[in-house]
């Protein structure tokens, strides 16, 4: 019996009740029994670890993007087959963009399968561009227009147009785009040279925060959140969980200029579970279209499954169909070593410019920007080249 019976850890991408009573139709139908384990985002990180050392902890779980990265670079994972990929409906039936981010760039070989996307959007309300005379069809459409849709706002009288982004990895995931839009990138496709600090990066990271250094400080974190809702703010840039738990709030949605971040979690197989068989049964079963349908995005999240993103009912629906539309450009860290390592860091530096900003009124934006970011991507090359973890 022991190899009927497995340990799914997840994060709280979907809820304890929303899971469960999708896992107790796989028991009573495969009749292999699931222990399922929450993981808390504070901890995430460390669990993965250990699982990842000690062997130990879960036979499959659900894993971000970077950090699929990372542990296939600590041979933790077990790669799925060909057969297997054939069973899921082919690399075809996923976004290609979330197929990619499973893919090893060296090998080949797909080390995780894409379950639920976590797409970046511009949420906005329409009447509050209307009555400043902004055509909400252009307002998102490049990192200009976002600037200069800001800048209109303010001058008709609304003095906190943006409620800015204040976690680290929020902070990331919007800058990413901005860097796109500009022809750079964060790293390179192959992993051996991080970008961010290269003069188009740089120009771009600079034109994210002299949009926002004129804002009160009433427009970051929690309290510029609240005030969107009231719709005290026009626009801000998150993803679909932000309106989980608001009822009967349906604002406009766009992409982010430069296409939208797409993150979201991985379903692994971990390479120590001794119930192979019974994992993959599992990964399947939670694969299954109907299953994220269910999960996705009542959650905030897109499905990753291509015959659920073309569905001309969801395209037609007023919350579902803008997004879905939106992460149609959007894009993906590659998956390479220490992508993880690369976006915690990253965004760290990220959220201390966002917090420095108010602390030197006499600096430039650019040095500010130059004086953090320059020195950071210099040590991560130098940790790329050498393997090792930077200080």
């Amino acid at each position: 019996m022991a190899n009927r019976e497995i340990t799914l850890s997840i994060m709280p991408v979907a809820p304890e009740e929303a899971m469960r009573p999708i896992l107790d139709q796989f028991e009573a139908e495969k009749r292999i029994k699931v222990n399922l384990v929450m993981i808390d985002w504070v901890s995430y990180r460390t669990r993965l670890v250990d699982i990842a050392v000690h062997s130990r902890g879960a036979d499959v779980s659900a894993v971000t993007v970077p950090s699929t990265s990372d542990m296939i670079g600590m041979n933790a994972l077990r790669p799925y087959s060909q057969i297997e990929i054939i069973e899921l409906g082919g690399a075809a039936s996923f976004i290609p963009s979330a197929w990619n981010s499973v893919i090893d760039s060296e090998t080949q070989r797909a080390w995780a399968i894409p379950w639920m996307i976590d797409c970046r959007y511009i949420f906005y309300w329409p009447e509050m561009l209307q009555a400043a005379g902004i055509d909400e069809s252009t307002a998102f459409s490049t990192r200009k227009h976002v600037s200069e849709t800001a800048r209109r706002l303010m001058e008709t009288g609304l003095d906190m147009p943006f409620a800015v982004p204040t976690e680290a990895y929020q902070i990331l995931h919007a800058i990413s785009s901005y860097i796109w839009e500009t022809g750079g990138d964060v790293i390179k496709p192959d992993g051996s040279e991080v970008t961010f600090h290269k003069s188009e990066a740089l120009n771009a990271i600079t034109e994210y925060f002299e949009m926002i250094r004129p804002l009160p400080q009433q427009a970051y974190g929690p309290v510029g959140a609240n005030l969107f809702y009231e719709k005290k703010v026009a626009f801000t840039i998150s993803g679909g969980w932000f309106f989980n738990g608001v009822q009967d709030l349906v604002a406009g949605c766009a992409g982010v200029p430069g296409g939208s971040y797409l993150g979201g979690t991985n379903l692994v197989i971990w390479k120590h579970t001794q119930n192979t068989s019974a994992a993959f049964e599992l990964v399947k079963w939670l694969s299954r279209p109907d299953v994220q349908l269910k999960l996705s995005f009542p959650n905030g999240y897109l499905p990753s499954r291509m015959s659920l993103l073309t569905d001309p009912e969801l395209l037609a629906n007023p919350i579902t169909g803008p997004r879905i539309r939106a992460s149609e450009t959007g894009r993906i860290y590659p998956c390479v070593p220490m992508i993880g390592l690369v976006e915690d860091r990253f965004s760290q530096e990220l959220a201390r410019v966002q917090r420095e900003l108010p602390n030197r009124p006499d600096q430039d934006t650019a040095e500010v920007v130059r004086s953090i970011i320059e020195p950071l991507g210099r040590r991560l090359n130098l940790a790329l080249g050498s393997g090792k973890t930077p200080v």
